[in-house]
């Protein structure tokens, strides 16, 4: 489904490799979910 081998899926999960964005774009798109992100760098006085 997403063009990456099982035995590599495995290393992700397991932290052995590090892969590009695009292979994890294509992961969560084999399991239906999305990627979001969101600014850790708040300020509470500029709100």
């Amino acid at each position: 489904m997403t063009g990456t081998a099982q035995s590599t899926i495995s290393d992700i999960e397991n932290g052995v490799v590090s892969v590009s964005l695009d292979v994890y774009l294509r992961l969560l798109e084999a399991l239906g979910a999305e990627l979001s992100a969101t600014d850790r760098l708040t300020d509470p006085d500029t709100n």
